[in-house]
């Protein structure tokens, strides 16, 4: 299997966020691309090889970032696609979700945040890029997880034991922090022989890792439940090299 540099094209008209961007994902091992209109992507796309993932900004000067989204889903149906927005309203994501985006991130960007959910989209979508957002350690909360043994340790230093399917609802959850996490994604990511067969198995597995990680069972403020649609890591996750 061939393996090469992600392709990342950033559309957005705001030349600040451009730059840090590119900047960033540059020096990150990512090939980077920008550009500030609907018209600018679509030149871009034609003229050079197709990217791995783009980040398509909402507000752009000629067409709105809908309508771009639904058009590149027509076109290429599975290029990994990335909203990010100044709107950070719950019905801007879904509306986003639905039109065919693979994910959502809430303007102003956290790099290594963004990092994470490249590094996610690209295994998502059996990319053969080289994974080079990848890292070892994600700490969250006073805890830290340990993603090559598997280890994940308490706010006292001690070890937390988890089961496979805990440890993979964690990391699943880690990969979205603070975005929505719906019960088929993780259906479709831990079914494994037949596990997780219903949204009633779900919420008893998400039961099991609330009371092993969250500081008060009774109230949970890592693993928020979104009525209708699943779950959200809502805390702020740092991933780090070893």
């Amino acid at each position: 299997m061939s393996v090469s540099k992600p392709r990342i094209l950033v559309v957005d008209d705001e030349s600040s966020t451009c730059r840090l961007l590119e900047d960033y994902l540059s020096r990150s091992g990512c090939v980077v691309q920008s550009v500030n209109s609907g018209a600018q992507m679509f030149d871009a796309l034609s003229a050079s090889s197709l990217p791995d993932v783009i980040l398509l900004d909402l507000e752009l000067p000629d067409t709105h970032g809908l309508v771009l989204l639904r058009e590149l889903r027509t076109r290429y149906a599975e290029m990994g696609i990335i909203i990010i927005s100044g709107s950070a309203h719950d019905v801007d994501m879904v509306v986003a979700l639905e039109s065919g985006a693979d994910d959502f991130v809430a303007k102003p960007l956290t790099e290594r945040s963004l990092l994470a959910r490249i590094r996610s989209l690209l295994r998502r979508v059996g990319s053969t890029v080289a994974d080079v957002t990848a890292r070892n350690v994600a700490r969250f909360d006073g805890l830290e997880l340990d993603l090559s043994a598997h280890r994940l340790t308490g706010r006292d230093g001690q070890e937390i034991r988890l089961t496979s399917h805990e440890y993979q609802l964690l990391e699943l959850l880690i990969e979205n922090a603070n975005r929505v996490l719906y019960r088929d994604r993780i259906v479709e990511r831990i079914n494994e022989q037949g596990y997780l067969s219903s949204d009633r198995s779900v919420d008893v597995l998400v039961s099991k890792l609330r009371r092993k990680i969250e500081a008060d069972v009774a109230n949970p403020a890592l693993i928020k439940t979104v009525r209708g649609f699943g779950y959200v890591f809502t805390t702020r996750v740092e991933l780090l090299d070893p």
